[in-house]
């Protein structure tokens, strides 16, 4: 009972990591950010030039970073996809081509071998 709970509880919380995780890894949500944290810029801008670079590096880089990251990797995951599925088109296609032609030399191969027999049985003559 207890376990089957922790199960549905596990399975709630990974639909949640993949909802966050969708909506974090777009482009949207980076702009989103950029302008979050372009709402400190002010402040900053305020308080001088270490401040200015501060910003900059803790505020608005790790927040727009993360989710054009996790855009460009999944960019990266897609065309990784396509690329396996071409190749895996190209070994299934060969595959094909290379079946077609071992079922023709194997008929071949028959015929040859059908052959034999008439050319090798001697002429039998009758008196």
């Amino acid at each position: 009972m207890i376990r089957r709970a922790f199960h549905a509880i596990d399975a709630q919380l990974n639909r949640l990591g993949v909802f966050i995780t969708d909506v974090v890894s777009s482009m949207w949500c980076a702009v989103g950010f950029a302008i979050l944290a372009s709402l400190s810029l002010p402040t900053a801008i305020h308080n001088g030039e270490a401040a200015i670079i501060t910003w900059i590096a803790q505020t608005f880089l790790q927040l727009t970073l993360l989710s054009v990251i996790m855009v460009g990797q999944e960019v990266q995951a897609q065309r990784i996809e396509m690329r396996d599925l071409e190749t895996h088109d190209t070994v299934i296609a060969s595959q094909w081509e290379l079946h077609r032609a071992h079922r023709e030399h194997a008929a071949k191969l028959d015929e040859l071998i059908r052959a034999i027999p008439d050319a090798q049985q001697p002429e039998i003559e009758y008196d």
